[in-house]
């Protein structure tokens, strides 16, 4: 995950909103990712070379995470201020208003 900063603030938040269900618990240079809804898990080893993930589950909680990141790279990194939170139908979603790679309906 990213550094103690704004920027990276809000790469967590994506990260939450991309996997709303997560808990993290970090062991050393391993981020453990299990979301407590379905039994997904994802595990994340650093390394020189980058690292490992391991995902296991119904749900592919390091790729949702990815994903949402690279939209936002490709997105040229928007903050918060950009994003819009929308409640109708009995459904909340937050998101980028141009850039659908960035919305996220909440449980």
């Amino acid at each position: 995950m990213e550094a103690a900063t704004g920027e990276g603030f809000f790469a967590r938040f994506l990260a939450q909103l991309a996997a709303p269900g997560i808990q993290q618990a970090t062991d050393g240079d391993t981020v453990h990712l299990i979301d407590v809804i379905t039994g997904s898990a994802a595990t994340l080893t650093r390394a020189a070379d980058g690292g490992t993930v391991r995902q296991a589950g119904p749900l592919r909680l390091w790729d949702a995470i990815e994903a949402a990141w690279d939209a936002w790279d490709q997105a040229d990194r928007p903050g918060p201020e950009a994003f819009r939170m929308r409640i109708a139908d009995g459904r909340q979603t937050i998101g980028h208003p141009t850039e659908p790679g960035l919305s996220f309906t909440l449980p």
